[in-house]
C-alpha cells in the first residue's frame, strides 16, 4: 500500500515538473547609449572627428562601452551639426539604430585611455576620447537610404557647385590662407560637391559687375562668385595671432567661413574654427586645424539648407540687357520671368539692364530655362543668350544677335 502511494506521489511530482511551461526568454536590452553626454573636440580631417564622451554602467566594461555608444550617438544625432538633420531622417534611422550601435567598433578609429572615473551610487561613470570615421558612417547611412547623398540632392536640383573665395583680396598673398582653402576644397570634393577654388584675382565681366551693383550687395567679391556660376559660394577669412607666454611665443589661428547662395546672396551658414594656442614654428599646422573645424560645421549647414531648397526649386540668377534703341521692355521681361518659374524676385533695374532671381521647380538645367524664357517673352525684339555658367544666365533682348548693348 505504502509502495503504491509512494509511486503515485513520485509520478505526480514528475508529471508536475515535466508539464510546467518554460519561462519566456528575457528580452534583450536595447543597445543605445545611456549617458548621451558627449562634446565635439575637433574635426581632424574630412572623414574623421574627435569626440569626448561619458559612459555609464553597473560595471566598468559596460560604462566603457556606453561611452563608445555616446560618441556615436553624438555624431549621428547630438550637438549642433548632426549627420541626421531632419525629423524624417531621425525617424527612419530608428529602424536601423540597433544595427549601428551593435557595430559601434566599426566606426571607431581610435579610443584614448581613461580620462576620468567616478561612482554615482552603484553606477560607474567614465570619460574617454574617440576618433570616429565619419566617412564610413556617412556611406553606410546613405547606402541604407537614411541620409541623402550629395548625388541624390543633385538629382533634384542639378549638380551642387561651390566656389571658394577670400573675404578680402589681400588674402591671396597669404600662403597660409591658400593652404586653408586647399583644405576646404578637399572637404568639398570628399563630399562630392563640384568645387572651384579661386586662388588669384580675376577680371570680372562688366555686365556682372553692374548686376552685382544692382543687387545691392556690398561684398566686393560677390561679382567674382557670380562669374563662376556656382550655386553657393563660401567666403573664407584667416586671422593669426601671437603672444609671449612665460618667455615663449605661442601662436593661434582662427578661420571664419560664411556660405551664401550666389543667386540671392542669402547667407545659409557660418562658422568659426579655432586652433589651440601652441608653441609652433609656423602657422601651417594650426591653420589647418582651425580650417577643419570651421569647414565641417559649414558643410553640415549647407546640406541642411539644400535639402529644404530641393523641395522649393533651384535658384537661378538671370541678368537681362537690352540692346541700344530698344523701347521700354521692363514689363515684358517681368511677365516672361513670372511665366517661367514658380518664384521670382526683381532685384533691381537700370535703363537697359534687369536683374532677377528665379526659383524653379520644373527646370532641370540652364538650357531648359533659356527655352522657357524665350517662349514666354512677348515684347519687342528677341531673346539671345550672351553667356551662362552654372546657375548664372545672361540674356540680351535685341533685334539681332549682333546688336550691341550699352552698359551705363
Amino acid at each position: 500500500m505504502y509502495k503504491k502511494l509512494s509511486l503515485l506521489a513520485l509520478l505526480v511530482l514528475l508529471s508536475g515538473c515535466g508539464g510546467s511551461k518554460p519561462k519566456a526568454p528575457v528580452e534583450a536590452a536595447t543597445v543605445a547609449p545611456v549617458s548621451r553626454e558627449a562634446t565635439f573636440i575637433e574635426s581632424q580631417s574630412s572623414n574623421e572627428v574627435l569626440i569626448s564622451a561619458f559612459g555609464k554602467g553597473p560595471t566598468m566594461d559596460s560604462a566603457m562601452n556606453d561611452a563608445r555608444l555616446a560618441a556615436l550617438w553624438f555624431v549621428l544625432e547630438g550637438g549642433n551639426n548632426p549627420m541626421l538633420q531632419t525629423p524624417k531622417e531621425r525617424q527612419a534611422f530608428e529602424m536601423y539604430a540597433q544595427d549601428f550601435y551593435k557595430n559601434v567598433g566599426k566606426y571607431i578609429a581610435f579610443e584614448s585611455k581613461l580620462k576620468s572615473k567616478q561612482m554615482e551610487g552603484s553606477t560607474y561613470k567614465v570619460a574617454r576620447n574617440f576618433r570616429l570615421n565619419t566617412g564610413m558612417l556617412r556611406e553606410d547611412l546613405e547606402q541604407k537610404g537614411l541620409l541623402a547623398s550629395v548625388e541624390t540632392l543633385s538629382d533634384a536640383l542639378g549638380t551642387i557647385s561651390v566656389a571658394v573665395i577670400p573675404k578680402d583680396p589681400e588674402l591671396w598673398n597669404d600662403t597660409h590662407y591658400l593652404a586653408a582653402v586647399d583644405v576646404v576644397g578637399e572637404y568639398l570634393q570628399d563630399r562630392n560637391f563640384e568645387v572651384t577654388v579661386i586662388k588669384a584675382a580675376q577680371q570680372t565681366n562688366k555686365i556682372i559687375n553692374k548686376a552685382a551693383a544692382l543687387s545691392g550687395v556690398t561684398d566686393p567679391m560677390y561679382a567674382l562668385a557670380m562669374q563662376t556660376g556656382s550655386d553657393i559660394y563660401i567666403r573664407v577669412n584667416l586671422d593669426k595671432t601671437a603672444r609671449m607666454v612665460a618667455g615663449s611665443e605661442v601662436k593661434k589661428a582662427s578661420v571664419t567661413m560664411a556660405a551664401f547662395y550666389t543667386a540671392t546672396a542669402k547667407q545659409l551658414g557660418a562658422s568659426t574654427g579655432y586652433s589651440p594656442e601652441r608653441v609652433v614654428s609656423s602657422y601651417a599646422s594650426i591653420t589647418q586645424e582651425a580650417t577643419n573645424d570651421a569647414t565641417e560645421k559649414v558643410l553640415g549647414q549647407i546640406q541642411k539648407s539644400w535639402k529644404k531648397e530641393s523641395e522649393q526649386g533651384k535658384y537661378f540668377k538671370v541678368i537681362i540687357t537690352a540692346a541700344e534703341g530698344m523701347p521700354n521692355i521692363d514689363r515684358s521681361v517681368y511677365n516672361a520671368m513670372k511665366s517661367s518659374c514658380e518664384k521670382i524676385k526683381r532685384n533691381g533695374a537700370g535703363s537697359n539692364m534687369f536683374d532677377y532671381t528665379l526659383q524653379c521647380k520644373k527646370v532641370g538645367d540652364i538650357m531648359e530655362l533659356i527655352e522657357k524664357i524665350e517662349s514666354n517673352y512677348e515684347g519687342p525684339g528677341k531673346v539671345f543668350r550672351e553667356m551662362d555658367a552654372g546657375s548664372l544666365l545672361v540674356l540680351k533682348i535685341a533685334n539681332s544677335a549682333d546688336d550691341d548693348i550699352m552698359i551705363d
